[in-house]
């Protein structure tokens, strides 16, 4: 799919990561993949049920953060040094969807892992 218009664009702010995978360029099942990294994060709510006491209400999400094989190693490094020093990472994408897992809600980034270090280096 190819987005012919980009009309708008949803920015997340990522305070706290809960997971960072990296994974190279290959190919499963004749289906050629292009390297990036996949950026977990969750946000619990905390509602007050009258019969159970507070319950908690877990929402996932996965960023999919399109990366160059060669850049691949700084990246995920850059990744893991903002989520060590808890410094919140922004990422521009399109609105999440229901990802097979259906747990996770999954969303494309639209800057590469190369234009996101570029950008904070500004």
């Amino acid at each position: 799919m190819s987005i012919q218009t980009l009309g708008f664009t949803t920015q997340y702010t990522v305070n706290t990561v809960t997971s960072i995978k990296p994974t190279p360029s290959g190919s499963v099942n004749g289906q050629k993949y292009d390297a990036s990294v996949k950026l977990r994060s969750s946000m619990i709510e905390l509602k007050n049920d009258e019969t159970l006491g507070l319950v908690e209400k877990e929402v996932n999400i996965e960023f999919n953060i399109p990366c160059d094989d060669k850049n691949l190693r700084d990246f995920n490094m850059w990744l893991r040094k903002k989520q060590k020093d808890n410094t919140p990472i922004t990422i521009t994408a399109g609105l999440p969807f229901a990802g097979d897992s259906k747990s996770i809600l999954v969303t494309k980034s639209y800057l590469t892992g190369e234009e996101m270090m570029a950008e904070d280096k500004k």
